[in-house]
Order: structure tokens, then C-alpha cells, then sequence
């Protein structure tokens, strides 16, 4: 999977491979190994960080309650 954010608003996409495509279809999850869990979570950590930079001040500024999370579609 890659993510990609826009530098002009911040917004983000996840983008899947067709065999991660697949792959959720099939199984509706992701599993990871221990190991390819740890990498995953030190990568989205890293993006994280960096996709932060980009958003716009009032996004920076707004508080995040519940597990819910905003998608477009």
C-alpha cells in the first residue's frame, strides 16, 4: 500500500496494490506478521509525522474524539 498526501490541503489517499485489493476482498482484513506489523506501524509512524506538517492550522488545531474517522468517497 502507498500513501500520498496533497500538499495543497492536506487530504491523503491510501492506495492499494491489486493483490492488497484482492487480498481484502477475500479475507476483509490485513494480518501482518510480527515483524511486517513492526515495520508497517514504524512507516505510518514516520508518515504521520510528516503528513502533520502539511495540514492546515485550524485542521492542526482540532481535537480528535472517537474511533470514528472521515473518509471521502
Amino acid at each position: 500500500m502507498e500513501f500520498k498526501q496533497s500538499k495543497e490541503d492536506g487530504s491523503a489517499e491510501i492506495i492499494f496494490s491489486d493483490a492488497e485489493i484482492e487480498t481484502l476482498q477475500k479475507h476483509k482484513k490485513l494480518t501482518f506478521t510480527p515483524e511486517g506489523f513492526k515495520d508497517f506501524s514504524t512507516h505510518l509512524v514516520g508518515i504521520c509525522a510528516e503528513f502533520y506538517l502539511n495540514f492546515q492550522q485550524d485542521v492542526k488545531n482540532k481535537g480528535t474524539f472517537g474511533q470514528q474517522v472521515k473518509t471521502k468517497k
